[in-house]
């Protein structure tokens, strides 16, 4: 049994010694040093943007060879440097010469790289608020929007209106949007909000060319330019506009320009074609047929006669103002004859309270026909009568704002 066991132990160890001794001439077969012969790279030229950080593609040939170090250098390391694994490192704008080479040996490759901003790879849209904001019928205005393109790099510029494309509509409409496009990227969309405009005022662009007139005459739009300005800050020029008189009359200062509920004044001045400081010019004014006589203020109508009217027509006689009294206690009042038309009185008082009062201030007894207008006159008089009318004769007498006031 003893014998056996040392046989055994004989024979196990021949076995260990064998395969020690195979594996040491089998190690020394696979660790046979197999050296590089050359480098290629995949590029001989590369671009990088700023702070990119990239691979470098490269192979050493033979395949299988061993046992060697590669060295990374850069010939500006401002511009290109190396991270621990060997990839490339953009650290500013530039070229540099990118070399590997095998330690120890002459084998190498090397390659440019530039280093710049990339490519553009998205936009980005600035506007402000108001640029999003129309008013129905209003042109879409593309001039406060701004397109800005961002490299890889981060670096972000202004790019031309030419160099996009816009999609919209041109005039604005309900629900719609600007697209901006550029080149193949993904579109950006600016979305409209459009509201109904609305007038805010109305402009008095150019004043009429006259502005002073004579009592009677018509008001002359000539020269006269009206415009609306609109919330949006649309200005429309505007014809349809309406006057709150035609005529002028005596008194008018203004004539007011309306267009539904906005309101704008133009000053004028309405003056007398003549102006009488006596019963004698007055009278030669009414004999001219002056069409309009202004009393002056102040002046004293002593007569011993009355004011004839005969056949007048389209003639005003008024004072200043209302409280003119025209020599109040000796007035000798009018006297109309024949046929009258468009006679109007005016401002002043009628006074005949003196020693030998006249029994009637307006004397119409010896009148045809016809029509006479008094406003804002005031008749004082001893006598029962301040007009004297005639019997079945067509005449229009017109009161307005008139008071009579009957003397003891």
């Amino acid at each position: 049994m003893i014998k056996k066991l040392k046989k055994t132990t004989i024979f196990t160890i021949l076995l260990t010694f064998m395969l020690v001794c195979t594996s040491f001439l089998l190690a020394g077969c696979f660790n046979k040093t197999v050296l590089p012969e050359r480098i290629e790279l995949e590029k001989q030229t590369d671009n990088l943007y700023l702070n990119q950080i990239k691979e470098i593609n490269y192979n050493v040939y033979p395949k299988n060879a061993k046992n060697y170090t590669l060295n990374f250098t850069s010939s500006n390391y401002d511009i290109i440097s190396f991270d621990k694994r060997a990839n490339m490192i953009a650290k500013d704008y530039g070229e540099a010469i990118i070399t590997i080479k095998v330690k120890d040996t002459n084998i190498s490759q090397s390659m440019k790289v530039t280093v710049g901003d990339g490519k553009i790879n998205y936009i980005n849209l600035k506007y402000p608020a108001s640029a999003t904001y129309y008013f129905t019928g209003e042109k879409i205005d593309l001039s406060e929007i701004e397109v800005y393109g961002h490299y890889e790099s981060g670096k972000e510029i202004l790019l031309d209106h030419s160099e996009c494309t816009f999609d919209y509509p041109e005039i604005a409409q309900t629900n719609t949007k600007i697209t901006v496009t550029y080149k193949d990227l993904p579109s950006q969309e600016i979305p409209i909000t459009v509201r109904k405009d609305r007038v805010i005022e109305l402009n008095i662009d150019s004043m009429p060319n006259k502005t002073s007139y004579f009592v009677g005459e018509k008001f002359d739009k000539t020269g006269l330019e009206v415009s609306l300005k609109y919330y949006s800050g649309k200005i429309e020029k505007l014809t349809d506009f309406a006057l709150d008189k035609d005529i002028l009359d005596v008194g008018d200062d203004k004539v007011i320009i309306s267009y539904n509920d906005f309101e704008k004044e133009i000053a004028i001045t309405v003056k007398a074609k003549r102006i009488v400081s006596s019963s004698s010019e007055l009278q030669q004014a009414i004999n001219e047929g002056v069409e309009s006589i202004m009393l002056a203020k102040g002046a004293k109508f002593n007569t011993n006669n009355q004011i004839i009217l005969e056949n007048a027509k389209n003639i005003t006689i008024y004072a200043q103002n209302k409280t003119d009294l025209l020599n109040g206690i000796e007035i000798i009042p009018f006297k109309v004859i024949g046929k009258i038309e468009n006679v109007r009185l005016i401002n002043f008082t009628l006074s005949s309270t003196g020693e030998t009062p006249a029994e009637n201030m307006i004397d119409l007894s010896n009148c045809t026909g016809g029509s006479i207008t008094l406003k804002n006159m005031h008749f004082e008089s001893s006598q029962s009568n301040a007009l004297l009318l005639p019997e079945d004769v067509d005449i229009s007498v017109a009161y307005n704002n008139c008071s009579f006031k009957k003397s003891m």
